[in-house]
């Protein structure tokens, strides 16, 4: 193939790596993983000068904005943090959740496996009733009702000796990372720079580099029979060099 016949297949590779404010001493370049679509859409406006007839005489280009989407399936919390958040990362998770764990109580009482790490319940089905139980604060829990310590400790009523699924959240300090989610002032906003390569056809290649760039949507979809890809859209801006960003392709003329 000639290289002057430049056609493009797949969706290629995105890298974003911090900018500004919100950039380290030494920016790590962060992959968009499992990259399934990024567009860039490239939109002017137009002002006409109109005389007395329906047809414009003249008209001007004014504003340009350059606007994009990338969808990508690898959840990553560098990325989702340094590109629209910009919290402090910090390691260890705050909440891994444990779904339907079994506890049967033993004289009213049990002790979920990550107890020593125990952040927070979310319920308790009872397998022979087949209801979910009431979480109660004060008193002694009575029928179809519990209560829970800081430790994982569930109580029941004495005679309660019914099979339990357990659902709750514990800390893990050896994996992972977790960063809140600040209320940031108005006009603060993460920036990075993006770069788009695409050389998956036959070797040629077509690169898009935006110098400046930040993200005012990001979209978690979760679906019951599919896969959750994040999609975020993005915009760029002059980063004060006079230029936006470049395209280089295996193109001689």
């Amino acid at each position: 193939m000639s290289v002057n016949q430049l056609i493009q297949f797949g969706s290629g590779d995105l890298f974003a790596v911090p900018q500004g404010t919100y950039a380290t001493t030494n920016p790590t370049p962060v992959r968009f993983g499992i990259l399934q679509e990024v567009s860039v859409d490239f939109s002017g406006s137009t002002k006409e000068l109109y005389g007395k007839n329906r047809m414009a005489v003249a008209v001007a280009a004014t504003e340009l904005k350059i606007t994009g989407k990338a969808k990508a399936a690898n959840f990553s919390a560098p990325l989702v943090n340094g590109v629209f958040f910009g919290g402090t990362p910090v390691s260890g998770q705050t909440n891994r959740t444990i779904i339907n764990e079994p506890l049967t109580p033993t004289s009213g009482t049990g002790t979920v496996a990550n107890g020593s790490t125990f952040v927070k319940d979310l319920g308790v089905f009872d397998t022979v009733t087949g209801l979910y139980m009431t979480l109660v604060t004060t008193g002694t829990p009575t029928t179809g009702q519990y209560k829970v310590a800081a430790a994982g400790v569930y109580t029941f009523p004495n005679t309660d000796t019914n099979p339990k699924l357990i659902s709750y959240t514990y800390t893990v300090a050896a994996s992972g990372l977790n960063f809140k989610i600040p209320n940031s002032p108005m006009g603060s906003n993460p920036q990075f720079s993006l770069y788009l390569a695409n050389g998956q056809y036959q070797g040629i290649e077509v690169n898009l580099e935006l110098y400046l760039c930040g993200s005012n949507k990001l979209t978690f979809g979760w679906k019951n029979t599919d896969w959750m890809v994040p999609e975020f859209d993005f915009y760029a801006l002059d980063n004060g060099s006079g230029y936006v960003g470049e395209i280089n392709a295996d193109q001689a003329n």
